[in-house]
This record gives C-alpha cells, structure tokens and sequence, in this order.
C-alpha cells in the first residue's frame, strides 16, 4: 500500500485551491515512511482559501506533519487520535491559533464515552451562535485513559483556553455509569483535568461524575484551592443532593473556597 507522507499530502492540497470540504481518514496508526527516507526542506504553508470543513482521524504524529504546512480560514474542524501513551500537538496549538473563528473558544464540553471522549471547543456569540468549533475525539474506553490523555491535551492547549468561560463535563451517549470494573480513576487526575482553566467562572457535571469529581475537589485544601478553578464562581453538581458523602464532600470545597476568600455557588 501506497505511503504518502504529510508533505507529499500538503503538497498535492495545494493544487486544490476551491476545496471546501477534507477528510483525510486512516483504519490504523500510520506507519511511518522508510528510515533511509530524508525529510524534505521546509516549506511555505499551503493555503487553502476556500476550506471550510476539515476531518482527520489517525496518529497525532501524521496530524501535526499535516497542519504545520496547510493555512486555512476552516471554522469546523473534527479530529479523531488513535489512543497513545502520549501526545506531543504544539503543531496542531498553532493551527488552531492562526484560524480566527477558533483562536478563542468560551466554552469547552468534555463527553466520556465507552469508546472514546470527545473534547468540544467551541465559540459562541452574543446569541449563542457557533462561530466556530474544534472536536477532538480521543479513541480509548477506560475512563482513567480518556482523562490521562484529555489532561495532556489540555496542558498542551493551555495557552489558548484562557478565554474560556464555561466548562461542561456531560456524559457519553453510551455510557450508563462513570466508571466500570476496567476503570481506575484516581482522584488527582480529574484535579489535573481541571488545572488548566485559570478563567473558568461556570463548571457543569453530569449526575454520572458527581461523585467522583466531588470527591476530588473535597481533597483540595489550603493553599492549593488557591490554584484551582481560580476563577469559579458557580459550580454545578447535577443531582449532588442525593447523596451524604457526596454533599459531605462538595461543603468541604465551598467551605475551602470561602475561607480562602473565592465563594462560589453550589447548585444541582
């Protein structure tokens, strides 16, 4: 089977200068080219001025050889990574900061899936209209994975997501529960899913991740309620009442957050 390299692929688009639509779709993690093969000398990105709509889904290395040579003006973009140990996207941070309709999204929607989770980055008018959204779809079905990888992400796009406001965590259409036999969630990686959002102000859960994610936060104590969700000013726990230690845990963070002088609102 033919291998045709991200440059070769970039080099092809650039005689394509109406394409509106890409999707670019691999069954399996790419293989690399052959290791006698010699890079070939940067080039000046190719633009592609009419593109709206990009699809990808295969390894992050292909992706960011892809991105780092096309320039398109794109407002909807979805992206699906085959599961790794680690990911390494600064490519895919700067393509996403040189495209205005998605340089400064206010809104960012986690869904855990049973397959897969999918990272939504989304950016909203003044009447809630899309202007421009980036899915990212991570293909694993443990719930520890999916957050190990969504936080990696996350730390790498940092710097673009202080303009969100709003974070959802909602739950995947086929999962039933939070986590299952196979899942070995640790406490501190919902922490660190969190720790990139300085500016967050609104954070929604799902009644599936109450629990766990209420937990979490009940851990946070002293001078590290400093550093989390700085920003808060209501949090959301969908059906927190129902539960003592769930209620027991979310007061310990209101309390945290009070006597360290950043209230917030608790609902649910």
């Amino acid at each position: 089977m033919a291998y045709f390299s991200p440059e070769e692929f970039a080099t092809g688009l650039s005689t394509l200068p109406q394409l509106t639509s890409l999707m670019l779709c691999f069954d399996s993690p790419t293989p690399p080219p052959p290791s006698n093969s010699t890079p070939p000398p940067r080039q000046a990105r190719v633009t592609l001025p009419s593109l709206t709509f990009l699809q990808f889904r295969g390894a992050s290395e292909y992706l960011e050889g892809l991105v780092s040579r096309i320039n398109v003006p794109v407002l909807s973009t979805f992206v699906t990574l085959f599961n790794q140990l680690s990911f390494e996207i600064p490519h895919l941070c700067e393509f996403i900061d040189l495209i205005d309709a998605l340089r400064s999204p206010t809104e960012v929607i986690i869904n855990p899936d049973q397959r897969n989770v999918q990272i939504t980055l989304t950016r909203r008018g003044e009447r809630r209209c899309n202007l421009g959204e980036l899915y990212l779809v991570i293909s694993c079905k443990q719930l520890d994975w999916q957050l190990s990888s969504t936080a990696q992400i996350f730390s790498q796009l940092s710097p673009l997501l202080s303009t969100v406001r709003s974070l959802t965590i909602e739950k995947g259409k086929s999962r039933s529960l939070p986590t299952t036999e196979e899942d070995d969630v640790d406490a501190t990686q919902w922490l660190e899913l969190f720790q990139p959002f300085g500016d967050v102000k609104d954070v929604y859960v799902a009644k599936e991740y109450v629990q766990d994610i209420a937990q979490s936060l009940g851990t946070v104590t002293g001078d590290m309620s400093m550093g989390m969700l700085p920003e808060l000013s209501t949090l959301t726990l969908k059906g927190y009442r129902k539960s003592a230690s769930v209620r027991k845990a979310a007061g310990l963070f209101v309390a945290t957050r009070q006597r360290s002088g950043r209230p917030i609102g608790l609902d649910g």
